[in-house]
């Protein structure tokens, strides 16, 4: 099964230094967004960024702690997480105040079945199902409209390790 990830950057309506650099936070999650700079996430971020990059100062933060400076002003910016993602992981987040970037990536997302368990092909397949996912991930929405329990991990490779141990239904990756 097939579900969208947008990818877009949150900025904080105001705070933004002029005279400094602008503090970026990136939650770790594992393989994708890793602290060595090496995950899909991050070289689209120093692609996305150019030269820019100088002007920030990046820290990579557990995505709880990611949720709480952006909530209380020490960040300027989350990436990658989408303002939907943001209010639905923190209801104390004011939507107003925050602005998003257009995505600058679209991608397709699956849905891997337990090994031996049916596989699953339509949303209704989700119903009553344990999907295991990244903290943050932006692309449950339609799953859980359509019924799914989510376990939130801290990495892919978690994600992987709790479904092969029978702890979950499916994954979404």
């Amino acid at each position: 099964m097939l579900v969208s990830l947008w990818l877009a950057p949150i900025w904080l309506t105001s705070g933004l230094a002029a005279d400094g650099p602008v503090k970026v936070i990136l939650p770790t999650w594992g393989l994708t967004l890793a602290e060595d700079g090496s995950g899909l996430f991050n070289k689209l971020f120093s692609f996305i960024l150019g030269d820019d990059r100088a002007r920030l100062d990046v820290s990579y933060v557990p995505y709880e702690t990611a949720i709480r400076l952006l909530a209380t002003k020490n960040a300027d910016c989350i990436y990658p997480i989408n303002i939907e993602t943001l209010v639905n992981t923190d209801k104390h987040i004011n939507r107003e105040s925050l602005v998003e970037s257009l995505p600058p990536l679209v991608s397709k997302s699956y849905v891997f079945s337990r090994p031996g368990e049916p596989v699953i092909s339509q949303l209704d397949d989700l119903r009553g199902k344990l999907l295991i996912q990244i903290k943050g991930e932006n692309y449950n929405h339609n799953s859980f409209a359509a019924g799914a329990r989510f376990l939130n991990v801290d990495s892919e490779t978690d994600k992987v390790k709790i479904l092969l141990a029978g702890r979950g239904n499916a994954m979404l990756a």
